[in-house]
């Protein structure tokens, strides 16, 4: 389930972690029920034909969302620093999108692309995690 994935950086050096795929058929994304997998990031692949992705992070841990285009190269950033109750909820083009729970030390002025085959991934539907498949 879990699969490596690496972060290249301008000065060709990487940065590799594990990371649970998953793919994500509706245009709206609750990040709340992924905190069963604890210390774990996560690869979305985004499947749905709608422009735009909202990714709902209510009560979800401090994390950083890096958004990768179709040829994974690296297009943005955008952090969650506060766990609260509060509604918070980020909107997206990018059908790539890699959630990093926080700390960890990402250089993202110096990031580049990540190298992860999504062909050969096994991915976990969203549907099977809310219904506890997985």
């Amino acid at each position: 389930m879990k699969e490596l994935c690496h972060l290249t950086l301008k000065d060709e050096t990487s940065l590799s972690f594990e990371t649970i795929p998953v793919d994500v058929k509706q245009n709206y994304f609750k990040t709340k029920p992924l905190q069963n997998y604890s210390s774990t990031h996560f690869f979305l692949s985004i499947v749905h034909n709608q422009l735009n992705t909202f990714i709902d992070l209510t009560a979800f841990e401090p994390c950083v969302i890096l958004f990768f285009d179709d040829n994974l190269i690296f297009e943005g950033a955008s952090y969650y620093s506060i766990s609260s109750t509060s509604f918070y909820c980020i909107q997206t083009q990018s059908k790539n999108i890699l959630i990093v729970k926080l700390p960890i030390e990402l250089p993202l002025n110096s990031l580049l692309n990540i190298s992860i085959s999504k062909e050969t991934l096994n991915f976990i539907s969203y549907e099977d995690i809310l219904s506890g498949k997985n």
